[in-house]
């Protein structure tokens, strides 16, 4: 009897032991990163269902720049959860703002990081560094539209 009621248990809890933890990938995010060079930097950006990012629109010192979709469809997919704000003096007058995403680590084959650049209130355009897993990167620039 005990056998039985010990097997019964199992069975029933068995679906409730099986269970897994679900990542959701993010349809859109706002955020608003605070920098010394062009004060409050908003970025609006949305993503596809499997969480590569298909729009972009940045508001920095009140104006709000967004990026072409069909330019943005033709660099590589990146994912939206990984989006950084970096901002650089840089030598010319005017500083550089890009938005950032990443595929994966530099130490992984294939990985890339996506600079899209931002400059004097306009979209300049995007690097791209695609790492081959042993240190070295291939550089490339994308003018924008």
């Amino acid at each position: 009897m005990l056998r039985r009621t010990a097997l019964s248990f199992l069975l029933l809890t068995g679906t409730a032991a099986a269970s897994q933890e679900q990542i959701h990938r993010w349809k859109t995010a706002t955020i608003v990163a605070p920098t010394s060079l062009f004060g409050d930097v908003e970025v609006k950006a949305g993503a596809d269902a499997s969480g590569n990012v298909t729009s972009l629109a940045v508001t920095a010192q009140g104006t709000t720049i967004t990026v072409p979709a069909t330019w943005l469809a033709t660099l590589p997919k990146v994912p939206l959860a990984s989006l950084e704000v970096r901002t650089e003096r840089g030598y010319d007058p005017q500083p550089i703002l890009y938005v950032v995403f990443r595929t994966g680590p530099t130490t992984v084959k294939g990985s890339i990081d996506l600079h899209v650049w931002f400059q004097g209130g306009k979209l300049t355009g995007a690097s791209l560094n695609t790492y081959d897993g042993a240190g070295n990167s291939k550089f490339e620039q994308r003018k924008a539209p």
